[in-house]
């Protein structure tokens, strides 16, 4: 008996051939075409589907129901040969891809969105590497989230600790003067940083500090002569003799040292006398 079972499991699948009839297991895109109901994109995801235990099991193919299944049945032509699937792809051991790492400290720390001039040539964004090792940013972007949502690939490096300024010219990135927001991602796509911002002044940019995302306005070099000095720019501009180049005593000074003068020559006369 075990000797006629092996005899009718080799001669089954070239009977079977030699009947036209069609192994699901093992058919070609063309063959599973000819079954009821199969067309060329059923057939595609039969394939998908393989191995089959028996003509049953295409009930689990998307698109075949009871319906397709019973014409498929009532053909005669399928059988599933499931000894014989040459479709079955060989045991191989699974190859585990070490996890890539990438740096953790890199934000952003300033926006220029509404600079002095042209928003095209002055407009900039500031990252920074805040690791103790130079951070490799291949593969990392910059998202615009508001209008287009421009992406700008940003294929660089930063030192340890360092900046990194990007104007609009480069990044293509407009900044939104009445309010905007960028993501930062890294090569999976996921997001290390983000910053939003509302509508912005003339020449402020956000800046990151210890306490939290703020507007920083730059002062002036003038308004920082005038905190240094003890005088107003005004008064200093009349001690200052601009033909000479060199500085005058102030009147009051001057008088000062006049009648000191005067009383020394004064006692002078009077002790001689």
């Amino acid at each position: 008996m075990r000797i006629l079972g092996i005899v009718f499991l080799v001669s089954f699948p070239l009977c079977a051939f030699s009947l036209g009839l069609i192994d699901i297991n093992n058919a070609t895109l063309e063959e599973l075409d000819e079954l009821a109901g199969i067309g060329p994109a059923l057939a595609e995801r039969i394939i998908q589907n393989r191995p089959f235990s028996s003509v049953e099991d295409l009930i689990k193919v998307k698109g075949i129901g009871e319906k397709s299944l019973l014409k498929i049945k009532e053909q005669g032509l399928a059988f599933a040969n499931a000894e014989n699937n040459s479709q079955e792809a060989p045991i191989q051991n699974e190859i585990i891809e070490p996890h890539a790492s990438y740096p953790d400290k890199i934000f952003f720390v300033e926006v220029m969105p509404s600079p002095e001039g042209k928003d095209a040539e002055g407009e900039y964004i500031v990252i920074k590497n805040g690791g103790d090792s130079l951070a490799d940013l291949s593969g990392w972007q910059i998202r615009d989230k508001e209008g287009s949502s421009k992406v700008f690939a940003l294929n660089k490096s930063i030192s340890a600790l360092k900046t990194l300024t990007l104007f609009r010219k480069e990044t293509g990135i407009t900044l939104n003067n009445s309010g905007d927001g960028l993501e930062l991602l890294d090569p999976n796509g996921n997001i290390v940083d983000s910053v939003e911002f509302g509508k912005s002044a003339k020449g402020v940019p956000y800046i990151k500090t210890a306490s939290g995302w703020e507007w920083k306005e730059i002062k002036k070099k003038e308004e920082y002569q005038e905190k240094a000095s003890p005088f107003p720019l005004s008064q200093k501009a009349e001690i200052i003799d601009i033909s000479s180049g060199k500085s005058k005593p102030p009147a009051i000074l001057a008088g000062f040292i006049v009648a000191i003068v005067s009383g020394g020559i004064f006692l002078y006369l009077k002790n001689k006398l």
